[in-house]
């Protein structure tokens, strides 16, 4: 999907409407509307994984039939971007489906969770703080978590960057 196309037909989830034959995405799970779109149509701006173990597990539980909330996706710049369920959607793309069921956040909505984040790092950071003289190593613990996942945004940043570059060359460049 290149970013001159537009948007998928956001077409509402039914629930006796099943394409897939199990269910990975429980609609009863989401604050707000829930759609089925193409899986091509939604974009993890988050390239850089977090946490592959942890997106095993979150596969092996899909094919065992576990229920998860819908990806939370903010439609902006003729994308829909994943703003919620970076490691539910990568597990879910191994899964090979055509289809996916998201939940359409709006701007406000997305632009509180960050604040919630920011306010939630900064918890951890004070907590940091006060547990570096008590119990040190915890501490380093906590402090080196930010650092981490704000390298992680920046190298998917950059690979979306790099792609981009390469997109736009002409054919016959070296």
């Amino acid at each position: 999907m290149t970013a001159a196309e537009p948007l998928p037909t956001l077409a509402p989830v039914l629930p006796d409407e099943s394409l897939d034959p199990t269910p990975v995405f429980d609609p009863a799970l989401a604050r707000g509307a829930v759609r089925r779109v193409p899986v091509a149509a939604v974009v993890d701006p988050l390239v850089v994984t977090h946490d592959e173990r942890r997106v095993e597990e979150f596969r092996a539980a899909m094919r065992a039939g576990a229920l998860f909330p819908p990806i939370g996706v903010l439609p902006l710049f003729g994308r829909l971007l994943v703003a919620d369920g970076h490691k539910r959607f990568a597990a879910f793309r191994a899964l090979d489906r055509s289809e996916i069921e998201v939940e359409v956040w709006t701007l406000r909505r997305w632009l509180g969770d960050q604040a919630r984040q920011v306010a939630g790092t900064g918890r951890r950071l004070g907590r940091a703080a006060r547990l570096a003289f008590v119990r040190p190593r915890e501490s380093w613990t906590l402090l080196a978590s930010a650092p981490r996942h704000w390298w992680r945004v920046a190298r998917s940043l950059g690979a979306h960057a790099t792609a981009g570059k390469a997109r736009r060359a002409p054919a016959d460049r070296a």
